[in-house]
């Protein structure tokens, strides 16, 4: 039995392109927006800024991460990574 063989017509893809982007780019905006919505509060890393800060805490200054994770310091001693178990200053 012979199989028969699908030929799109020229420009099809381009066409099909063109019709689902308005719902694709409204899809990822909901998304977007529930995600956002639905993601858990974040905190932020703020230190002093003067000369007593630790130099693993002017490295994690700025860095946001969600509440319920720690942030990311690195030791200078021992070159490893280690997390805060604190949050000095929720946002």
């Amino acid at each position: 039995m012979a199989r028969a063989k699908f030929t799109p017509a020229r420009g099809l893809e381009e066409q099909l392109a063109r019709m689902l982007a308005p719902d694709v780019r409204r899809i990822a905006q909901q998304v977007e927006v529930e995600a956002k919505r639905l993601a858990p509060p974040v905190k932020k890393w703020v230190t002093t800024g003067d000369d007593k800060v630790r130099p693993t805490h002017v490295e994690a200054n700025g860095q946001a991460v969600p509440d319920n994770l720690r942030f990311k310091l690195t030791s200078t001693w021992t070159g490893t990574s280690n997390t805060a178990a604190s949050s000095p200053t929720p946002t």
